[in-house]
């Protein structure tokens, strides 16, 4: 079983067919797992479930960044950046 990568910048809207693209590359080199990274935006999630069924979906660390800076201003902690910034560690440290 081989394994491999593809990536792609690409014009909102040709992302579903590009991706469709690389899943058939992926079938061809018969991969057990694919794994979808992106940024979080709901047309790419739906682009995910709709070319890859069954992929893990990953949220990229620079946008899971951003959303627990505002998660930590949501709550309204009082010291959100620096309860934002031990979040960040924690995710770091645990791996993911």
């Amino acid at each position: 079983m081989g394994s491999g990568y593809f990536q792609r910048a690409r014009v909102r809207g040709s992302g579903e067919r590009r991706a469709a693209s690389g899943e058939r590359r992926a079938g061809e080199r018969g991969a057990g797992e694919v794994v979808f990274i992106s940024d979080g935006a709901a047309w790419a999630e739906d682009a995910a479930t709709t070319c890859f069924p069954g992929s893990t979906s990953i949220l990229d660390f620079y946008h899971a960044s951003e959303r627990i800076h505002e998660l930590a201003d949501g709550l309204g902690v009082a010291d959100g950046k620096a309860q934002a910034e031990d979040w960040k560690k924690k995710l770091l440290a645990d791996g993911v």
